[in-house]
């Protein structure tokens, strides 16, 4: 299944995807293209159970809530390190 959604921050995204690929051991991947200055994520869950599709979806709508309210860009990169260029 592909989702593709205007999100507030796109490198966070990247983040919280490899976070949690890393700690659920799933194969979500994303892409990031931007259209008149907003971020359109496009998001590939692949064979992602839909319980843990559930759980990140939850897991992101949280993340680019609280984001937007404090208006920062990305996740701390110590608990959200960024993902090698390969598995973007």
């Amino acid at each position: 299944m592909k989702v593709t959604e205007i999100m507030y921050s796109g490198i966070a995204v990247r983040q919280l995807v490899y976070s949690f690929n890393k700690e659920f051991s799933t194969e979500i991947f994303t892409s990031i293209e931007m259209k008149e200055g907003n971020s359109f994520v496009t998001i590939d869950f692949g064979n992602t159970s839909k319980e843990l599709i559930f759980k990140f979806s939850f897991k992101l709508g949280k993340t680019q809530k609280l984001l937007m309210k404090t208006r920062e860009f990305m996740l701390p990169i110590g608990q959200y390190p960024l993902p090698p260029e390969e598995n973007t």
